[in-house]
């Protein structure tokens, strides 16, 4: 059994590190991501919701982003 990772906030630097490309991007796909989820704009993102928008693995999306 694989351990459970923990649900942590995701900032537009890890969206960065996983798509790369430049932080205006990064916010960019960040408030497209929000927007897509349901969320506000004061509202944070989880690693969890990030990896299903990006269509990856939470084991994967936290590889990419921990380089």
């Amino acid at each position: 059994m694989t351990p459970r990772i923990p649900i942590r906030r995701v900032f537009a630097s890890d969206l960065q590190a996983a798509y790369g490309g430049a932080m205006v991007s990064a916010y960019r796909r960040m408030k497209t991501l929000k927007k897509e989820i349901g969320k506000k704009d004061h509202h944070i993102v989880t690693n969890y919701e990030a990896a299903e928008f990006a269509g990856l693995s939470i084991d994967d999306f936290e590889e990419i982003i921990r380089g």
